[in-house]
């Protein structure tokens, strides 16, 4: 998230970075307990942190990888990341299988615009040298990833222009891609998102994703109005304002503001790109056997849908949230508990900073 902002971010650096980063990788497995990616370029006062992880990589040492929730996440967030793992631990009943990639300090912290999980256990990315131009670190960041997933034995799908993946989610199992496409301010595509002047690289995103059945557009609102966030609306990235579970019975539940959807198309342009109001894409939703829980004003603003799902039926807010929208999530058979203290003020929450990862192939015995 906040891919705009600048204030957090030392300014442009080249993608020389890349080559480094994937010449100093080397390959790791992960056994069932958290992991530390090789980092991609020396880091300045990072050792505490080193030994922080590496005590906690002793706790989960008899829990195989397959039977835990495992993510990533990316960036200087030390706080963050050790508040994510302990309640991740709580959340699960059991330990985390985690991995943390590495950056230099002029890179990016929000991992959940440089990649998306695909299908078939293909992860999706924009070239990092595609992301130079933005001038925040992403290229720096997508690096580091890239070379991680490499060291995972996971596939990559590459896309040559940039993406926001925060402002799209795939499901497989619905075979549903959701697209939030902003109004076209970049008609050449040089922005970070997926624009409604951009069809060309919206069918080759779709096609990165294996050509879903279904495929649900809209624009996000502008009316939603917050100071200190990017363009000053609060509906920026999809990841604030919807998010999609399964419930322990394994039926899907969706969180939504619908505020945050245009009612209607912007224009004959974006409806002519597939662009749909609120009540149509909440109606596609529905047809999919899909369960809208609609969050309130307040628990939009606790980043009530910038949240994650270790595994189906239970749910990990940024936050507390209201005692009603628990309750209702509970009657759908969805268990939810908040982390604590984290970055309290910040517009930012746990989905920015964590990335699901689909496993990897299981290595032979000669491998291990």
């Amino acid at each position: 998230m906040n891919p705009l902002s600048s204030q957090r971010f030392a300014p442009p650096h080249s993608t020389a970075s890349w080559a480094a980063a994937e010449e100093s990788a080397s390959t790791h497995t992960l056994s069932g307990r958290l992991t530390e990616a090789p980092p991609a370029a020396a880091r300045s006062g990072s050792s505490t942190g080193r030994k922080s992880l590496l005590k906690a990589a002793l706790l989960p040492l008899l829990v195989p990888a397959a039977d835990a929730y495992r993510l990533t996440m990316v960036g200087r967030e030390q706080p963050a990341f050790d508040n994510v793992f302990s309640h991740l631990s709580v959340a699960t009943d059991k330990p985390v299988d985690m991995v943390r990639v590495h950056i230099p300090d002029d890179g990016y912290d929000f991992i959940r615009n440089l990649a998306a999980n695909g299908p078939d256990g293909t992860v999706v990315m924009s070239d990092p040298a595609r992301l130079a131009h933005l001038r925040q670190g992403q290229d720096t960041s997508a690096a580091a990833v890239r070379t991680a997933l490499s060291g995972l034995q996971l596939k990559v799908e590459p896309l040559n222009f940039p993406v926001n993946f925060a402002n799209l989610a795939f499901d497989a199992d619905l075979d549903l891609l959701v697209l939030a496409l902003p109004a076209a301010r970049e008609p050449h595509c040089s922005w970070i998102h997926p624009t409604l002047g951009c069809n060309t690289q919206i069918r080759q995103l779709e096609k990165a994703f294996g050509a879903p059945a279904n495929v649900l557009k809209f624009e996000p609102s502008p009316a939603v109005e917050q100071t200190g966030v990017p363009q000053g609306s609060s509906c920026y990235d999809l990841d604030t304002y919807y998010f999609l579970m399964r419930n322990a019975r394994g039926e899907h539940v969706a969180l939504v503001y619908p505020p945050c959807i245009r009612e209607s198309p912007s224009s004959k342009a974006a409806a002519k790109s597939g662009s749909v109001g609120r009540a149509q894409a909440m109606s596609m939703l529905e047809e999919l056997d899909v369960t809208i829980v609609e969050v309130s004003e307040a628990d939009f603003l606790r980043r009530a849908c910038n949240c994650v799902s270790p595994e189906p039926g239970q749910i990990v807010f940024t936050e507390p949230v209201s005692k009603a929208l628990r309750n209702r999530l509970a009657k759908l058979h969805v268990e939810s508990v908040a982390l604590e203290d984290f970055a309290p003020g910040r517009e930012f929450g746990i989905h920015c900073l964590t990335l699901e990862l689909p496993q990897p192939p299981r290595l032979a015995k000669r491998d291990l």
